[in-house]
């Protein structure tokens, strides 16, 4: 440390030794109450959280595009195809589940944003500027707002990603038939109806995901 940081450091404590006896009773108590630990910021961790649901449609966009090759390919590799796709499209819905670790994690971050809040409400007269509170309040309802987005938007994925996986168990029930039957061209048509259904619910995610971004990151969000 430099002089002149060594200078300026005891000049801060005498200040504030000096003017903590004419502070109103308890402020230097309630102030050190009030500091909150150092952590890391809700909004990074929503934004984490966004993350994550910006992979989830990554990961489906790849899928729809990987299966449009399928009808080309063997009989063994359309079973092959539909088999991996419910297992890619389960695992995507199960990662949203409302009861998992990223809707938990969701809620946690939801439950200290309203705790910050109240504690910057109830902070007493005299303690901020009240311009400073509003400010940060105002910052907090912002958090609330985007946790709220990212809570919605994982509810509507796996809800429109599970009715893309019963449809693909029909189809898939189908698609054995078809290939038992020796009709091989029938089966990839009928995947390929499929494939139809799981890019409308594609876009439908794309939409929903903008949506949001629009909300934590502003009109430029991008999502691929």
């Amino acid at each position: 440390m430099t002089t002149k940081n060594i200078v300026l450091a005891a000049f801060v404590c005498a200040v504030f030794c000096i003017s903590v006896p004419y502070a109103p009773e308890g402020f230097g108590r309630e102030a050190a109450m009030a500091r909150p630990a150092v952590e890391t910021p809700v909004k990074a961790d929503i934004d984490a959280i966004f993350a994550r649901l910006v992979d989830e449609l990554r990961q489906a966009k790849a899928l729809a595009q990987q299966l449009r090759a399928t009808a080309a390919k063997t009989p063994q590799d359309t079973q092959r195809e539909v088999d991996t796709a419910a297992r890619t499209i389960s695992g995507l819905a199960d990662a949203l589940d409302p009861t998992g670790q990223l809707a938990m994690r969701l809620a946690a971050l939801r439950k200290a944003a309203l705790a910050h809040r109240k504690r910057v409400q109830d902070y007493p007269k005299g303690m901020i500027e009240e311009t400073d509170r509003t400010t940060i309040l105002a910052a907090w309802d912002k958090v609330l707002q985007e946790a709220d987005a990212a809570g919605t938007t994982m509810s509507t994925m796996r809800d429109r990603l599970l009715a893309t996986l019963q449809k693909l168990r029909m189809r898939q029930a189908a698609v054995g038939e078809l290939l038992l039957a020796g009709q091989y061209q029938a089966a990839a048509e009928t995947l390929m109806k499929w494939l139809n259904d799981l890019q409308s619910t594609v876009n439908g995610l794309d939409r929903a995901i903008k949506d949001t971004g629009t909300v934590i990151k502003g009109p430029a969000a991008k999502t691929s």
